[in-house]
Parts: structure tokens; sequence; C-alpha cells
């Protein structure tokens, strides 16, 4: 299946690999743009020793680290601002 998928490809993602990635197909692929906590989320995995990689090839975005393993952290990080919050001013 990935010869068809990489042939369908125009690829200008984050990950350039002509292993996994296509040129000159009709689909063009681009770059997302990426939330700030995102961009601090991944720059602190890699400062941990994380290695990024494509999540489409090789499935997680970091060795461990997945989207709802983030959301779980930020909404747990958001819960307890929200407490202090609520203790502070009330």
């Amino acid at each position: 299946m990935l010869p068809i998928f990489k042939s369908l490809e125009d690829y200008h993602g984050y990950f350039q690999n002509p292993r996994t990635h296509g040129k000159d197909g009709k689909l063009s692929v681009e770059k997302s743009h990426l939330h700030p906590c995102t961009l601090t989320l991944l720059k602190a995995a890699r400062e941990l020793g994380y290695k990024i990689r494509d999540p489409n090839t090789y499935g997680p975005i970091t060795e461990g680290m997945t989207y709802k393993c983030i959301g779980y952290f930020l909404k747990f990080e958001i819960l307890k601002i929200q407490d202090l919050l609520r203790w502070t001013f009330s």
C-alpha cells in the first residue's frame, strides 16, 4: 500500500523521508500549524531524550508520548491551575 500512497502524495511536512513520503503527486501535504503548547511539550520531550518521529510512519509522535497522554497531562495541569485560582481569589 505504501507505494500507492507515496505516488499520490506531494509531501512538504516536517518529516522529509523519501522512503515513507512521496513527491510530485496530486495530493499536497503541508506542515500543520502547531499550537504553542504542543511545541513546548515537544521541546521538553526532546530535552528529556525522547526522539521526535513521524506519527504516520512509526506510531506515536515520540517514544512513549502520545497525543492522548499529552491531553491528560494538560487536563490535569489546567485543573490544578483552576483550583489554585479558585482558592486564591474566592
